[in-house]
């Protein structure tokens, strides 16, 4: 009797651990604070010039022109910031409950969030070195495996209300999702072969996208355009 009585005390707390009683919004503040501060740690890549050495604007010119791969290290990985903040915070407006695993799931998908000023400016201060560009594409694969795993993660604990709905939405974004790894891995085995060739994979997926969501006129969720 006793045995079954903590039995079913077992089974109710398992139950209770299961049940999406989480605050959604925590998620969002702890995500946006990760954003923010890793948008803002970017900066700190760029550094003053020498004062000593800079006399005349002439110096100044040159000065700033050699500091040209930091000022696109900077502007990359606002980008690649920007881009993930966007899919996330779309997912995140679809999703209406949350539970510990979910939790822990955005917690690993932060991490590889705040390691991408160091992954880049990795790449960018050994511009020579193919496997330093190799580690800024793994970060950026393992960031969007997580996206991938979050979002169906949330559609097979019906977390989705709107899914339930129109099916087809959660296909289109997985699809995506999916389609977006494998131009990473791309990024990533092309900078192997020359390491601007990742780069330029990069940017082909940005101005595809970009102009995508320009055009667009029917785009209500900023993860589904």
């Amino acid at each position: 009797m006793i045995f079954n009585r903590n039995k079913e005390k077992q089974n109710d707390l398992s139950q209770l651990q299961k049940m999406p009683t989480l605050k959604l919004s925590r998620l969002e503040g702890l995500s946006d604070s990760v954003f923010s501060i890793a948008m803002t740690i970017l900066v700190f890549g760029l550094t003053m010039p020498a004062k000593n050495l800079v006399k005349t604007d002439s110096d100044l010119f040159h000065a700033l022109e050699h500091m040209w791969p930091k000022f696109l290290v900077y502007f990359l990985s606002l980008l690649i910031l920007g881009m993930f903040w966007i899919r996330h915070h779309g997912q995140i407006a679809l999703i209406k409950y949350v539970d510990r695993k979910m939790l822990w799931i955005n917690i690993l998908f932060l991490m590889f969030i705040a390691l991408i000023p160091f992954s880049t400016q990795l790449s960018g201060e050994f511009d020579h070195l193919g496997f330093a560009s190799s580690v800024c594409w793994a970060n950026l694969i393992i960031i969007d495996f997580f996206l991938i795993i979050n979002w169906g993660y949330a559609k097979k604990q019906n977390f989705i209300p709107l899914i339930i709905e129109k099916p087809e939405i959660y296909k289109a974004i997985q699809l995506k999702l999916v389609g977006i790894e494998v131009f990473f891995v791309l990024a990533f085995a092309a900078s192997f072969i020359h390491i601007r060739a990742g780069f330029l994979v990069f940017f082909s997926v940005i101005g595809y996208y970009g102009v995508k969501a320009i055009i667009s006129k029917t785009n209500k969720n900023p993860f589904t355009g």
